[in-house]
This record gives structure tokens, sequence and C-alpha cells, in this order.
């Protein structure tokens, strides 16, 4: 089963391995939730409707916009924060090469008696 992310739709399977769509009556959803991220002292949004990546000012986290794109306009609620990029991981140091066996020749097993077939 899988849900539309911007319709109300549910897509299931069905027993006899077809596909089956319902429209589901009386849900309107809102605007999606959308964060800014800082790129080069910049915000910028992506459409989760339409994909296009667009700046916005500082002074807009928290509000709600429309995406600029004019053949999409979903409506987007913007996070009143930015996430922090994440700290970059210490350099791990190299793992020590595993000891070689030592090269030994094979053994016979003792105890064993061994045949020869003529």
């Amino acid at each position: 089963m899988a849900l539309h992310p911007s319709a109300p739709v549910v897509i299931y399977g069905h027993k006899f391995g077809g596909m089956r769509f319902a429209h589901l009556v009386g849900i309107s959803f809102g605007p999606f939730v959308v964060t800014a991220i800082e790129r080069s002292q910049e915000l910028t949004l992506r459409c989760p409707a339409c994909r296009e990546v667009f700046q916005i000012e500082r002074e807009r986290l928290g509000t709600e916009a429309t995406c600029p794109l004019p053949a999409c306009g979903a409506h987007l609620r913007i996070n009143p924060f930015v996430p922090q990029p994440l700290p970059q991981p210490l350099p791990q140091p190299l793992p020590q090469p595993l000891p070689q066996p030592k090269q030994t020749t094979p053994r016979r097993p003792v105890g064993l008696r061994w045949l020869r077939r003529r």
C-alpha cells in the first residue's frame, strides 16, 4: 500500500496480483512542510511537488508560501529553523594489516595408512 504525497489517493495491491487506486473522499491536505537549507550564505527551498529549487529570505522562515513555478503553485509551510551542517568526521587511523600466516608445507596425517590400488 502507498499513499500519494500530494493527493488523497491510496494505491494498493489486490490479492490476485492487480493494483487498485482508491480516492479518499472528504480528506484535504494542508501545505507541504519544507525546511530551508543554507548553501553559500543563501537559503534555498525545494518544492516537493515540482522539485524546483528557489531562494528565500531569512524573514520568510516560519511562514507560508506558494511555489514560484506558475505551473505548480503548491502551498508550502516553511519551518522556522535552518539545520546546522554536520561537523566533518575526524580522520580515522588506517587499520594495521593483519599478519600473514607463515607458509608451511602440508603434512601427512599421522596414524592413517595410505593405500594404493594397483
